[in-house]
């Protein structure tokens, strides 16, 4: 009898950020990969959103892609950044009037 080689060969990174996108044109950025789970029998890819948490579940079959994307800073880290460089600005300011 012959061994059947099934190709296990997993490309997404559970906790990496990608783009997926479908097959009805649909992408989804900021998305965190964090696993598969099974469905009604049927294999899914899980996702959540980097911002909200939100959970996304893809089927394979209408996956058509994943790229792999550098987290942007989620909206208090650019305000903190934000408040930073407005301080360095200000302070900037003041040494010219000098």
């Amino acid at each position: 009898m012959k061994r059947i080689h099934q190709n296990n060969d997993y490309l997404l990174v559970e906790g990496e950020v990608y783009a997926v996108g479908t097959s009805d044109g649909r992408e989804f950025s900021q998305m965190i990969f964090t696993g598969r789970k099974q469905f009604n029998g049927k294999p899914m890819m899980t996702f959540k959103t980097l911002q909200t948490g939100k959970t996304l579940v893809v089927n394979p079959s209408f996956h058509t892609f994943s790229m792999q994307e550098d987290p942007h800073p989620l909206p208090e880290e650019l305000e903190s950044k934000v408040d930073v460089h407005i301080q360095n600005k200000i302070k900037g300011d003041h040494q010219w009037e000098r």
